[in-house]
C-alpha cells in the first residue's frame, strides 16, 4: 500500500476548500472505497500533521470527527486504526454494487405523475410572452419603504411560529380589499396566506381529494391546476368553453372539486354567464362539490368595475377563492391566499401549515402596509389605465389583418389576448415558428384536453404601446405567410 500521506492527495482538493475540510473527506473518501481497509492503522496526528503542512489541533479535529461518525476507532494508548463496522458495511455495498445499475430504481416513486406542462422558462423574448405583468413597472420605492419600515419596526409581530399560515393584519387588509373590489364575504380569519396560487390548490386538492376522486375542470384550462390534480390521481372531466364561460351541464363523474375562472377564463377571457354562474352553484350543492374559483388577473378590468366574484354570490358556503399578488404586483413577492368557507378553515389552515406553505413575514408586514396606505389601489389604477391602452392597441391592429382567421373579440381585461382559430391549425407548429422569428406566444391546444380549439394566447405584460404598435404588424404578417405556406398544396 502506498504511504498514507501519498493516498490522501490533498494538493488539488485543498484550493476550494479548508485544509480541515479537505482532510476530512479525504480520509472518510479513503474509508468508503475501501483504499484504507478495516484496521489500517493510521499515522499519530503529530506525524501527519508534520508532513502534511497542517497544525496537529486541525489533525486531530478530523481524526476526533472520523472517530464519533464511526468510520475510525482507538483506545487510549494504542494507534488510531479503521473501524471494521464501517469497512465492512462499505466492502459489501462495493460487491453488491457490481450488479446494480448506476441508479436505484424510480419505478416505485411513481414520478410520471408529477409533469409540469407550463414551468417557469427564463424570459428571452417579451413580444408577445403571456402569464407575466410589466415587472419594469413594479412600484419599488414604495415597496421599498415599506419593506424597510418592516424590517426596522420593533418588533411588534410573531417571528415564531405562531401565525405560520398569514399575518393578521395581511389577512385583514385582504379581506378589506376584496369585500370591496370584489364583493368577497369572508372574515379575516378565513384567510390564509401562501406562497402562490399553485400552493392554494395544493391546499385545496389535499382538503378534498382522495384517489380516483372526480373534479370538473375547464376546456380550455389553467395547466397548474390539471397537473397538480392528475398527480394527486383524480379523475378530470373537462367542462367546454364558449363565449359565456365553461359549460358545466350533463358532465359525468360525481365531483368533489369544480375549477372555475369566471371573472376572466384562463385561457379565452370569457366571463361566466349569470345563468351558468346559478347554475354552477346549483350543481356544487347537488354533488356536495366545493368550488375553487381562480380569480387570478380580474383586478384588471377595463370597463367599470371589477366583476362581482362567485363567491360573494355564494355567500363563501360552498366556493374557496384564490387570488394572488402574482399578476397584480410581481411573482417574485411569492404571496398569494386562499379563502376558505368557515367550516374548512380550520383543516385548510393544518394543510397549509403541514405542507409547509408560508410567506416570510417581513414580506407579509410589507405588504400589510402596501395596502393598507392605499399604495395597492393607487398602483392597480395605473396598471389598470395602462394595460387597456396597450390591448386596445393590439386589438386594433390585429383586428384588421387577422379577423379572416381567428375569432377576434374586444378586449375586456386582463394581462393576456387569446386568438382563437375560426377553424383547426397546428397552433404548435406556428407558436415555434413565431419564435424563431422574434415572438413567444403560447398554443392553446397544449392548455385543452377534449375540445378541439386552437389559437395563440399573447400577452402585453412584458410589451410598451411603442413595441406593440411596431412588432403587432410584423407578427401578423408572420402567422399570415406561415399560414399561407401551410395552406399550399
Amino acid at each position: 500500500m502506498l504511504p498514507f500521506t501519498s493516498l490522501l492527495g490533498l494538493e488539488s482538493s485543498t484550493q476550494t476548500r479548508s485544509s480541515r475540510d479537505a482532510l476530512y473527506l479525504k480520509v472518510r473518501e479513503l474509508i468508503v472505497q475501501g483504499k484504507l481497509p478495516s484496521g489500517t492503522k493510521l499515522p499519530s496526528t503529530r506525524r501527519l500533521a508534520t508532513e502534511l503542512g497542517m497544525s496537529r489541533s486541525t489533525v486531530v479535529d478530523v481524526f476526533d470527527q472520523l472517530k464519533m461518525e464511526g468510520y475510525l476507532e482507538a483506545s487510549q494508548g494504542a494507534a488510531t486504526r479503521v473501524s471494521s463496522v464501517a469497512s465492512e458495511h462499505f466492502k459489501h455495498a462495493r460487491h453488491a454494487s457490481l450488479d446494480e445499475p448506476p441508479h436505484p430504481s424510480t419505478e416505485h416513486l411513481n414520478l410520471d405523475r408529477w409533469h409540469n406542462s407550463d414551468p417557469p422558462t427564463a424570459i428571452s423574448l417579451t413580444a408577445f410572452r403571456p402569464g407575466l405583468p410589466d415587472i419594469s413597472l413594479f412600484p419599488k420605492e414604495e415597496w421599498n419603504a415599506c419593506l424597510t419600515r418592516a424590517i426596522k419596526r420593533r418588533v411588534n409581530y410573531d417571528l415564531s411560529y405562531c401565525g405560520y399560515t398569514g399575518h393578521t393584519p395581511l389577512k385583514a387588509q385582504i379581506i378589506e380589499h376584496v369585500s370591496h373590489a370584489r364583493y368577497v364575504t369572508a372574515e379575516p380569519e378565513q384567510v390564509i396566506i401562501v406562497p402562490s396560487s399553485q400552493a392554494a390548490f395544493d391546499v385545496i386538492a389535499k382538503l378534498a381529494l382522495v384517489h380516483g376522486d372526480c373534479v370538473w375542470a375547464e376546456d380550455p384550462g389553467y395547466p397548474g391546476f390539471i397537473n397538480l390534480v392528475q398527480a394527486y390521481d383524480g379523475a378530470i372531466e373537462r367542462a367546454p368553453v364558449d363565449q359565456f364561460g365553461a359549460n358545466f351541464d350533463n358532465l359525468p363523474g360525481q365531483p368533489k372539486l369544480i375549477y372555475v375562472s369566471p371573472s376572466h377564463q384562463y385561457p379565452t377571457g370569457a366571463m361566466l354567464s349569470l345563468e351558468r354562474r346559478l347554475n354552477l352553484l346549483e350543481l356544487s350543492r347537488e354533488h356536495g362539490a366545493l368550488i375553487v374559483e381562480d380569480d387570478y388577473d380580474s383586478d384588471f378590468q377595463f370597463d367599470g368595475a371589477p366583476i362581482a366574484s362567485l363567491q360573494g354570490l355564494d355567500k363563501g358556503r360552498n366556493v374557496i377563492y384564490v387570488g394572488t399578488f402574482s399578476k397584480t404586483l410581481a411573482p417574485g413577492l411569492r404571496t398569494a391566499y386562499l379563502i376558505a368557507p368557515k367550516h374548512l378553515t380550520q383543516a385548510a389552515e393544518s394543510i397549509a401549515a403541514l405542507s409547509g406553505h408560508s410567506v416570510p413575514v417581513h414580506v407579509q408586514v410589507a405588504l400589510a402596509d402596501f395596502l393598507e396606505l392605499g399604495l395597492f389601489r393607487k398602483h392597480i389604477k395605473k396598471m389598470t389605465a395602462e394595460y387597456s391602452q396597450r390591448m386596445d392597441l393590439l386589438y386594433s391592429l390585429l383586428q384588421p389583418a387577422l379577423k379572416e382567421v381567428f375569432h377576434l373579440i374586444p378586449p375586456k381585461g386582463g394581462l393576456q389576448y387569446a386568438l382563437i382559430s375560426k377553424s383547426p391549425i397546428d397552433d404548435k407548429a406556428l407558436s415555434r415558428y413565431l419564435f424563431g422569428h422574434g415572438f413567444h406566444t403560447a398554443p392553446i391546444s397544449d392548455l385543452t384536453k377534449q375540445s378541439s380549439t386552437t389559437g395563440l394566447l399573447l400577452g402585453i405584460g412584458l410589451v410598451t404601446g411603442q413595441e406593440i404598435n411596431r412588432m403587432a404588424p410584423q407578427m401578423c404578417m408572420a402567422i399570415l405567410g406561415w399560414l399561407e405556406t401551410v395552406r399550399k398544396p
